[in-house]
């Protein structure tokens, strides 16, 4: 008697900011929804406005639609060739055409408009389940001009303040002395400039400052369980600082816009694999640096940061010039033998 085959079953949800509409079998459905870090009742994808400042049913803001279908596979459908392949997860970006692939999983992306559709092969298992769903959130991310931080950060007034820094320099003990302040990250942090479809209503919603969100991705050891916790949902950024402790009394230092890049590089994650995939993210760091406040902030132990917090944000004018991207167009354009765009 032939095998039947498994039903095929359907399941929305908000991961990492962008809203999934994944199609497959109950079991692979089943571990999608445990491992999720947001279960999001919402109408079908058709039927579901995603992109921007559009909303979704429960009230959840998502970046972008996805419509992903799994299929079942115990093994790789190909062997790993290179030492990048080999790495535990890894995406690339060709011609609106992405692939995503791990130690045992890998899927095929497609861009049409503002839309996403994916088609991905991954065996039942909770580790291959949450490692290509983060891969493929974070290859889509990037594709939206976003990226990914390591980064404690609070929400302060309505709006994300990140901590950036190693492990141990104080980014929870930063975000624990910021009174009033609910925690919004743990350990990563997605950014994501401002959709163009917002317009100005969109960027004077966020105060003028340069149109990016955050949104708190799973992660890390929450070392203060009594600090209240913000929703997870888009929020605007207001702000970015390298943390350092300091023996005397608690000060925020400006940065360059070169010294920002650095900063800003040294704590962000990159799962990109291609020619130009470093040189569009320090070209959207660099936009970051220009439009978000970001310096070095330097406190002692014991002492409240909401007053020196707030001043820094209100006080911190946004750069204009994107000099970095320019010279990235024009080293694409140089190597491709096209025009560059004015």
């Amino acid at each position: 008697m032939p095998r039947r085959r498994p039903r095929s079953q359907k399941l929305i949800l908000n991961q990492d900011g962008l809203c999934l509409s994944l199609e497959g079998e109950d079991e692979l459905l089943a571990r999608a929804a445990r491992v999720s870090s947001y279960i999001a009742r919402t109408p079908p994808l058709s039927a579901t406005p995603a992109l921007g400042s559009r909303e979704v049913n429960d009230g959840q803001r998502s970046l972008a639609a996805v419509a992903c279908r799994l299929h079942a596979a115990l093994q790789p459908t190909r062997q790993l060739q290179s030492a990048a392949e080999r790495g535990w997860l890894r995406w690339e970006w060709i011609a609106g055409q992405a692939r995503v692939w791990t130690l045992c999983a890998q899927a095929h992306i497609s861009r049409r408009g503002p839309d996403f559709f994916v088609e991905a092969w991954l065996p039942p298992s909770d580790r291959a389940v949450q490692t290509l769903l983060g891969g493929i959130t974070s290859a889509i991310l990037h594709a939206l001009g976003g990226l990914i931080v390591h980064s404690c950060s609070v929400q302060l007034d309505g709006g994300v303040i990140g901590f950036l820094g190693p492990s141990g320099a104080g980014k929870s003990t930063a975000s624990r002395q910021a009174d009033g302040a609910s925690l919004f990250s743990v350990d990563r942090l997605a950014l994501a400039p401002l959709p163009a479809a917002s317009g100005s209503a969109g960027r004077a919603g966020l105060g003028g400052r340069g149109g990016w969100m955050a949104y708190p991705l799973l992660g890390g050891t929450l070392l203060d369980p009594e600090m209240p916790r913000a929703p997870a949902v888009w929020s605007p950024l207001h702000a970015i600082f390298r943390v350092h402790h300091a023996s005397s009394a608690c000060h925020v230092e400006a940065c360059s816009a070169t010294g920002k890049l650095a900063l800003l590089r040294e704590s962000t994650y990159l799962g990109g694999h291609g020619a130009d995939t470093e040189l569009e993210l320090l070209s959207r760091l660099e936009r970051l640096g220009a439009e978000v406040p970001v310096a070095r902030l330097h406190f002692s132990l014991g002492t409240s940061l909401t007053s020196l917090l707030r001043r820094s944000v209100a006080q911190s004018p946004p750069e204009e010039e994107d000099h970095f991207a320019t010279r990235c167009r024009h080293q694409r354009a140089l190597r491709t033998g096209t025009t560059e765009p004015k």
